[in-house]
């Protein structure tokens, strides 16, 4: 019996999210021609329900002023290059580091959205997701991959072609706050978050793949959305709202217990998610400057 409602609690939420989008959708094709100009409340509140699957992809390109990159298949090229070099042992200094960057890649794509079936060697979505991979930690080479980058180019993927994908990756990645988070000293950058982070052992990658691996794939686009239209610290916002939500099943219980529940998805529904995250207060300041 429970089962039952359940899911038929679970078929309800999908139909109405569906009629949101189908509306939200109208709304936003009359929106986009004017986009310069569309920055009000009306499209604020718009853009919170989560953005429409098929021009999520433009607003995000709109968003960090991307396109489709002229360099990308070059760079891949590169990147094939140097694998090759490195079957001959004849790579050295930066390519070398660059061909650990790809060993750590490929353990990520493993594990990017398994439960789509998407991304994984012989998938569909396999050589498209590596592809940008290796061209963006080609083009970032001095920052180097990131683990958690899978995730996010898997993300961008599905709502745009692979050479705005890496376009899009780049732009976000040179962001300075990305480049604090994982520097060396992000401790002495952002103390008080880091520490919380620490305390919780969610290091800097989950800041950038907690949110596809915890949530179901709709949940997560829509964090995603909120990101771009609020900015990065959006991320430590749904970060917080997370743990507000689950509070009441981690209260009393032990380390041992809460760690491991931390790291997976839990049965969750989007409007409480999201009432907990717009409860939280952060204060912009303290990024300033990112």
């Amino acid at each position: 019996m429970k089962e039952r409602l359940k899911n038929e609690r679970i078929k309800e939420l999908e139909t109405k999210r569906e009629q949101r989008m189908l509306e939200a959708l109208k709304k936003w094709r009359k929106l986009l021609p004017n986009w310069s100009n569309i920055r009000d409340h009306n499209m604020i509140k718009l853009w919170e329900i989560g953005l429409p699957p098929k021009v999520r992809g433009s607003i995000w390109m709109l968003v960090l002023k991307s396109g489709e990159s002229i360099e990308f298949k070059a760079l891949v090229q590169s990147a094939l290059q140097i694998l090759e070099n490195q079957k001959n042992h004849s790579t050295a200094g930066i390519e070398r580091k660059y061909v650990h960057d790809v060993k750590s890649l490929e353990i990520d794509i493993a594990k990017t959205l398994p439960e789509l079936n998407l991304f994984q060697v012989s998938c569909p979505m396999y050589d498209d997701l590596k592809e940008v991979l290796l061209a963006t930690a080609l083009s970032l080479i001095n920052y180097g991959y990131k683990a958690g980058m899978a995730n996010l180019a898997a993300m961008f993927l599905l709502n745009m072609n692979k050479e705005c994908a890496f376009e899009c990756l780049c732009r976000l990645f040179e962001r300075n706050f990305f480049q604090i988070i994982h520097s060396s000293d992000a401790d002495k950058n952002i103390p008080d978050l880091y520490s919380a982070f620490m305390a919780l052992e969610l290091h800097e990658n989950t800041l950038v793949s907690m949110y596809t691996t915890l949530f179901p794939l709709e949940i997560s686009s829509r964090i995603w959305d909120c990101v771009f239209l609020y900015g990065e610290v959006y991320l430590f916002k749904a970060a917080l709202g997370y743990l507000k939500l689950i509070k009441p099943k981690i209260l009393n219980q032990s380390l041992e217990w809460i760690m491991p529940m931390l790291k997976k998805s839990l049965a969750i529904e989007e409007n409480q998610l999201f009432e907990k995250i717009n409860s939280i207060r952060i204060d912009d300041d303290a990024f300033c400057g990112f």
